[in-house]
């Protein structure tokens, strides 16, 4: 079946769109990339550091 015949500027703007959504899908992997890996390298930085002291008196639901 033969594509249907399209202006330029409707082609141009098909053209521009394709660009653009194929730099979206670029950027988004490797920006995920990047946070998958400070995400798993996380477990590690977190066992290193100081735990915080535990609360003398605990919160409670409703306190004034």
């Amino acid at each position: 079946m033969a594509a249907a015949w399209r202006p330029r500027w409707a082609r141009a703007t098909s053209i521009g769109l394709g660009w653009s959504l194929n730099a979206a899908v670029l950027w988004t992997t490797r920006y995920l990339d990047a946070a998958v890996t400070i995400l798993r390298a996380l477990p590690s930085a977190l066992a290193q550091m100081p735990q915080p002291r535990s609360r003398s008196v605990p919160l409670r639901a409703g306190w004034q």
